[in-house]
């Protein structure tokens, strides 16, 4: 697991998160996948990626080339959109934001609906963009960083 905040989740609660995982996919609670979740295709390996901690068990199966599109956002976001406009318009990475404050901003900011499936730049209301903007201003300019525990630990 990266040394990375991602989220606002700590390297920690990203740890915990894929320890959790590993373990369900080893006890067979959860089924290995085979498909990337995002591009479709069956590679050799394939990994997990999760954007809400605190429900590892929700991690989406992805290959590795997704997997590197979708952390290099932070940088390039141009050849992000790029990247995820020939793929499911309903998938459910659309709507991750490319937006660096995002690594460290608690995931509840980010994403004020929940999940991926809300954005502020694809469909998200005035209101919901406004307070969302607030919620995020405020958040920068106070003392960093946030500590999240796993829920059910």
């Amino acid at each position: 697991m990266s040394g990375n905040w991602y989220n606002g989740f700590s390297p920690a609660d990203r740890t915990k998160g894929a320890n959790l995982l590993r373990r369900a996919l080893r006890e067979g609670t959860v089924l290995p996948a085979s498909i990337c979740s995002m591009c479709g295709r069956v590679p050799s390996g394939l990994g997990y990626h999760n954007e809400d901690y605190r429900k590892p068990l929700t991690a989406y199966p992805i290959c590795r080339r997704c997997h590197y599109a979708i952390h290099i956002r932070f940088r390039r976001p141009y050849y992000w959109r790029e990247f995820i406009a020939p793929l499911d318009r309903n998938g459910w990475f659309q709507n991750l934001t490319p937006d660096p404050a995002s690594l460290y901003r608690p995931y509840d900011l980010t994403y004020p609906e929940g999940g991926t499936a809300h954005s502020l730049l694809t469909g998200g209301s005035y209101a919901t963009c406004r307070q969302s903007v607030a919620h995020n201003l405020a958040y920068l300019f106070s003392p960093m960083p946030f500590q999240i525990e796993v829920a059910g630990e």
